[in-house]
């Protein structure tokens, strides 16, 4: 597949309106309701949110997480070299730069020791089903969780193509 180039970065809280603007988007693209503000601006602060640009414009963003025991329950503590995906939006659909995310947030997860990736959507999406499995995801099981039906998926991390220069997107250092 050959992805859109992208340069991706650590966003930091100073970037919750760019994030915010580009998850509103997508939310209104795909009649769903906004995200939460306060949730998104918690992402900045204590997890791993990257912002993907095309030459100085963000067009697409993805929060990675440690662990995720509400929607993965008990898998999300025995499986501590795992990290979770949340937050996958892009600014223009079908323009592989939801593709090209999920490879740099692949790359960013392994970098930091994680071996695998896992991801959740809705049970209802078959089309969002079958994106994910194309991009290599295995399909692992439905849950129920509140009043949503979810699909967990997950992907064994394996090193990036041989680069030059410094690690990707080094780490943001955080707040004490």
């Amino acid at each position: 597949m050959n992805l859109p180039s992208l340069t991706v970065r650590l966003a930091t809280p100073a970037d919750a309106d760019v994030v915010m603007s580009i998850l509103d988007n997508a939310a209104e693209r795909h009649g769903r309701l906004p995200r939460s503000r306060a949730r998104v601006e918690q992402g900045l602060a204590e997890e791993e949110t990257l912002l993907g640009y095309v030459r100085a414009t963000p067009v697409a963003t993805a929060t990675l997480q440690r662990s995720d025991p509400t929607i993965w329950g008990p898998d999300a503590v025995i499986a501590p070299a795992a990290q979770y995906m949340h937050r996958l939006a892009t600014s223009i659909p079908g323009s592989g730069f939801g593709a090209a995310m999920l490879a740099a947030s692949e790359e960013r997860a392994f970098a930091i020791g994680a071996e695998l990736l896992r991801l959740d959507c809705s049970a209802e999406s078959e089309r969002l089903r079958r994106y994910y499995r194309e991009l290599g995801y295995a399909e692992l099981r439905e849950v129920e969780r509140a009043a949503w039906r979810l699909v967990l998926f997950e992907k064994r991390l394996r090193p990036a193509v041989a680069r030059s220069g410094p690690p990707p997107y080094p780490p943001v250092p955080r707040g004490s």
